[in-house]
């Protein structure tokens, strides 16, 4: 697998000659000067069989979005507090809750256009219900980025957030993390 880095960029000289012509045809060429403007650049490639790193996470996660708390311990995906849905508007903003690396940006089930983000250090966040996508698999995001916009795709009554972190791929019981959530309370980033 590779994968550029960054382009090559081609470097620029200014060349004063003096050329010498008999009867229309060069026969002469003295180079006189030779400036610099400008230095190339090396393509980067980065060459291996095995994905790039991910981008390490710090294991304190932030709110993804901003909204009202409409679940977080329910049946299903979300019995025992292990996911949280903020409800807001189709197209609200979706923040990476920390940094990692893109594992998931596709339909996922009952989860519609989903997210899944490895964070490097054992744990992963999943953002489900999307209405749009800004990242794809494998790109590296930090912290505070946009990556989606909320929807209800899947199974949804309505535009929210399905959000959940999982450590070791094991869903964790929300509020360990954010322990302010309260059905009804507002969240925001």
């Amino acid at each position: 697998k590779s994968e550029e880095v960054s382009p090559g960029v081609n470097g620029v000289k200014e060349i004063t000659a003096l050329v010498t012509y008999r009867n229309g045809v060069q026969v002469a060429k003295e180079i006189t000067n030779e400036e610099k403007i400008k230095d190339s650049v090396n393509r980067v490639v980065a060459r291996g069989t095995k994905p790039l790193p991910p981008a390490q996470g710090t294991g304190r996660f932030r709110m993804p979005t901003s909204g009202r708390v409409t679940a977080i311990n329910k049946a299903g995906s979300h019995a025992g507090s292990r996911a949280v849905d903020i409800a807001n508007g189709v197209g609200t903003s979706i923040y990476a809750s920390d940094s990692g690396r893109v594992t998931r940006a596709s339909w996922y089930s009952g989860y519609g256009y989903a997210i899944i983000i490895d964070h490097g250090n054992g744990y992963s966040t999943l953002d489900g219900h999307l209405s749009s996508m800004n990242v794809s698999v494998g790109q590296n995001v930090t912290a505070g980025q946009r990556i989606a916009g909320m929807g209800s795709t899947g199974n949804s009554s309505g535009s929210h957030l399905h959000f959940e972190i999982r450590r070791y791929g094991a869903r964790q019981v929300i509020t360990r993390y954010f322990s302010y959530l309260r059905v009804g309370g507002r969240v925001s980033p």
